[in-house]
């Protein structure tokens, strides 16, 4: 009798391992894109990065360079600089779209590309700087994503492209409950927004016109309950097999 009562204990003890394993699993599945051949290698239609245009708010590193120190100096300390942690001093792009430079004055950045705000800025220093030039660049690409992901939130990233999946990827990749095929993208681009749709379970994913993320986009991962069905599935299956495995080494035993 005291055996059997240790056999019993033994079993307990498995089921509740069983289950807490069953319910610790990763909830994360692997990615089944359809329309991508098997061949070693897939050419896909070429498509252009985004050309970022800068709005109120945004924060730009800018650093002034020439052959004469103390003004190349003076451009870079006593601009009304946000901050100055980086390889050049950071900007802030005013709510009317404009920047405040030394000598310069406020210049009009709003609708720019960073590529015309550095050619205006080397056009207006060219009477002050000896073979001036000038680096411009984002430091505050930030986006959000929030839903089916195993780390939703707002993230900043010192780069300035970023691809729908590494975005997902930082947040921990998608659960096994999301809905893959209807990733929303909300963006809002100088008042005008808009939603898109993204399908991860397609190769149309790679030439989505939301396959780059813009700064301040958010990404929706939205639950699919067939997911969530299929994982409770799976977690039943695996805890009868434990439990069956259980059984038939207990019958052996007691043999």
């Amino acid at each position: 009798m005291n055996n059997c009562k240790q056999y019993m204990f033994v079993i307990v003890i498995f089921l509740i391992l069983a289950l807490f394993a069953s319910c610790t699993a990763p909830k994360q599945i692997g990615y089944n894109i359809m329309g991508l051949s098997d061949s070693l290698k897939t050419s896909l239609p070429h498509l252009k990065s985004p050309q970022a245009v800068i709005q109120p708010d945004d924060i730009m590193e800018i650093k002034f360079t020439g052959l004469n120190p103390q003004t190349v100096l003076d451009f870079n300390s006593k601009g009304n600089s946000y901050t100055s942690l980086g390889a050049g001093p950071s900007y802030l792009v005013d709510p009317n779209g404009y920047v405040e430079f030394y000598k310069l004055g406020k210049i009009k950045a709003e609708g720019l590309t960073k590529d015309q705000l550095k050619d205006k800025l080397t056009a207006e220093t060219e009477k002050y700087l000896k073979d001036g030039t000038v680096t411009v660049r984002f430091t505050n690409f930030r986006f959000t994503i929030v839903g089916e992901v195993k780390s939703p939130g707002s993230l900043t990233i010192p780069n300035e492209k970023i691809s729908i999946i590494e975005a997902i990827a930082m947040a921990g990749d998608m659960n096994i409950t999301a809905k893959r095929n209807n990733v929303k993208v909300i963006r809002d681009s100088s008042g005008f927004r808009e939603i898109g749709i993204v399908n991860f379970n397609q190769k149309t994913l790679f030439t989505s016109p939301y396959y780059y993320l813009h700064r301040n986009d958010i990404v929706i991962v939205e639950r699919d309950n067939r997911g969530q069905t299929t994982q409770l599935l799976s977690t039943l299956s695996s805890i009868i097999g434990i439990v069956t495995s259980i059984i038939t080494l207990f019958f052996i035993i007691k043999k």
